[in-house]
């Protein structure tokens, strides 16, 4: 049996990538990010989105070392992480797909310990789909225990008023 999941398909660069749909909480436009000093330098910035405090990761600066562009497409995307909610800024969110898990592919370059929030590489025939798992790609980026720290010390400032 292959089963089918539900992606969300964004675009970085000129690169597609998708995460599953069921971590996905919202996506939203990209606009009125707070500044947020000593984090790292791939954070964009928070936001308030359904009333939680939402660091933003910009993407691109994560994977390319570049600040993403700034266009109307740009989005954020909302995902559910294993401590806290966070926002993925994208160029901009392509579609929804189904994608059958023999789909799939794990080459053995995405084995290495630095790559391992890719699930692998989903092979269409006209389109190659990086998968990335959500969880996983919190976790292995540089400064990830700073973004968490401070996430929790606004939520207790916050409870205190």
């Amino acid at each position: 049996m292959n089963l089918l999941d539900k992606y969300i398909v964004f675009r970085c660069r000129q690169e597609e990538y998708a995460i599953t749909i069921d971590q996905v909480i919202a996506i939203e436009r990209a606009e009125g990010f707070t500044s947020v000093p000593q984090l790292p330098h791939y954070v964009k910035g928070m936001i308030r989105s359904r009333g939680h405090l939402v660091p933003v990761l910009d993407i691109e600066m994560i994977f390319y070392d570049r600040a993403i562009e700034e266009s109307n497409d740009r989005r954020i995307i909302i995902i559910q992480g294993e401590e806290f909610e966070y926002g993925l800024l994208v160029a901009e969110t392509k579609e929804i797909i189904d994608i059958a898990e023999g789909l799939i592919e794990k080459p053995g370059l995405l084995l290495h310990i630095r790559l391992d929030y890719l699930k692998g590489i989903a092979n269409f025939k006209n389109r190659l789909i990086s998968i990335i798992d959500s969880h996983r790609f919190l976790s292995s980026l540089d400064g990830n225990v700073s973004i968490a720290e401070y996430i929790t010390e606004s939520k207790e400032a916050e409870a205190a008023l």
